[in-house]
């Protein structure tokens, strides 16, 4: 049931689907908030989706994908700094998550940082084997 409620809410967005059935098959939840700020992210509007995500840390501060996807939002707005600390965060409450290591290396790379680029991105492969 709770799949198919969330195929109905996130119709149209199938690569949200990355985000979400680990928590599924774990037992984690998201809440309301982190749910519809992802979907705002990926429809493109960076400002609800970090106040939804905002309102999401506010309620559990303890979920990793949330604040990898609110540094992903930041990613996209080109606020590195905000994007870097938040995945940070991120790797944190998950370590084992290679999706942060992977984006918050995409920003170090932006950044020109390249030496911690190639170890997120190492770090990111390491986790997949």
């Amino acid at each position: 049931m709770l799949r198919t409620l969330h195929r109905i809410i996130f119709a149209g967005y199938p690569e949200f689907f990355i985000f979400l059935p680990a928590r599924i098959n774990c037992g984690k939840l998201l809440n309301p908030y982190a749910m519809r700020g992802t979907v705002y992210g990926f429809k493109g509007d960076s400002s609800q989706a970090i106040s939804d995500l905002n309102k999401s840390i506010e309620l559990k501060s303890d979920y990793g994908l949330v604040y990898r996807t609110r540094g992903a939002v930041y990613e996209g707005k080109g606020n590195y700094d905000q994007a870097i600390k938040d995945l940070t965060k991120a790797i944190e409450l998950e370590p084992d998550d290679g999706l942060a290591y992977n984006f918050r290396g995409t920003v170090y790379e932006k950044q020109g940082k390249y030496n911690k680029a190639n170890a997120d991105f190492q770090k990111a492969k390491d986790l997949k084997k």
